[in-house]
């Protein structure tokens, strides 16, 4: 949740200063603060009944709203601990309807600028993907484990929002899971590429909902912004502990063999093996599943737009093993390709 909150006042340019709060037992509670003062701020256990009611993304003048709400004790203290504040743009996390916290942003006190729509909607997206965190972690203590289900129900809550990829990222790291195991990697190695795979979208957490589901063909400029969702998945992952090699996975799953891919042009064996991988059980799935903009493709068909592509998308020796996998384990015969 901190180094989420790092990327937001990072990537929200009219953001200062930001602080994420949760409620727990009935209070409300800090969990981490850009520019204020943490420790002062952690010393309060607010009852959550001094939360702002916010039901959506709202810009606030929320020392206005304190001066109304708080007891005077309290608000002395949130003088204290707050850095001076303009306004403050206030995203709800909701765990099966229930507000269980808050992802603020805030404008210093003398600062000229103020939060714009996009900022909003990128707001929106990181509120989602806290709550899913936040989701996950409460199940977590429940199981007592973290597990694949609890993983799934992350992706899961991230499908939500597009209903034409969803089961997408499963079926993607079972793919992967098949093709690593047939050209002999060690465990570790599949294990680390079947978990890219479930996670290899998150990144378009951070896409607009009306890009992702637009069933027309997208302007260059949308293009480009869908375009940086494998690096948004991969700084997402890269703040967490042993997943450094998952999000490199994920950053490059999007490179192509011929070097025209993105977000780098790597090409060749200068993209992972995990990633080429992923490109493969990507690309597949996609096309075999309907989309806005189209019906799935045939089996046959995507067969042979694989081939068609191997050594210029795909690395040609992963494209014909993927194919044997493919044959074997449908009705398709060798003949009919």
């Amino acid at each position: 949740m901190r180094n989420l909150l790092y990327f937001a006042v990072d990537n929200v340019s009219e953001a200062d200063t930001g602080s994420i709060w949760i409620v727990e037992d009935e209070h409300w509670k800090l969990v981490a603060a850009v520019g204020h003062d943490e420790e002062l701020f952690k010393k309060l256990e607010l009852d959550k009944k001094y939360m702002y009611p916010a039901k959506d993304v709202e810009i606030v003048d929320i020392e206005k709203y304190d001066e109304i709400v708080l007891p005077q004790d309290i608000k002395e203290v949130f003088d204290k601990a707050a850095k001076p504040i303009k306004i403050s743009m206030i995203a709800p996390m909701f765990v099966n309807d229930e507000c269980i916290g808050h992802f603020t942003l805030d404008i210093d006190k003398n600062s000229p600028k103020n939060f714009t729509e996009p900022s909003k909607k990128f707001m929106k997206s990181l509120s989602t993907l806290a709550s899913a965190f936040i989701a996950i972690k409460h199940m977590t203590k429940l199981q007592g484990k973290f597990h694949k289900e609890l993983v799934l129900s992350l992706v899961r809550i991230l499908e939500l929002r597009d209903p034409y990829t969803r089961g997408h990222s499963e079926r993607v790291a079972n793919l992967a899971n098949k093709l690593a195991e047939r050209i002999n990697l060690s465990k570790e190695e599949i294990k680390t590429i079947y978990w890219a795979g479930l996670v290899h979208d998150i990144g378009k957490v951070l896409i607009d909902d009306t890009i992702l589901n637009k069933p027309e063909k997208l302007t260059e400029e949308e293009r480009k912004e869908v375009e940086k969702h494998p690096v948004h998945g991969a700084r997402i992952l890269g703040t967490m502990k042993g997943m450094e090699e998952i999000s490199k996975i994920v950053r490059y799953h999007h490179e192509r063999w011929d070097g025209k891919g993105y977000p780098e042009g790597l090409k060749g064996d200068e993209i992972p093996l995990g990633a080429r991988i992923l490109a493969l059980a990507d690309s597949f799935d996609a096309m075999t599943s309907d989309r806005p903009y189209r019906a799935a493709l045939s089996l046959e068909d995507t067969l042979k737009e694989l081939k068609r592509c191997s050594g210029s998308q795909f690395d040609p020796e992963l494209v014909d093993v993927f194919i044997d996998i493919v044959i074997e384990e449908s009705n398709f015969s060798k003949s009919e390709n």
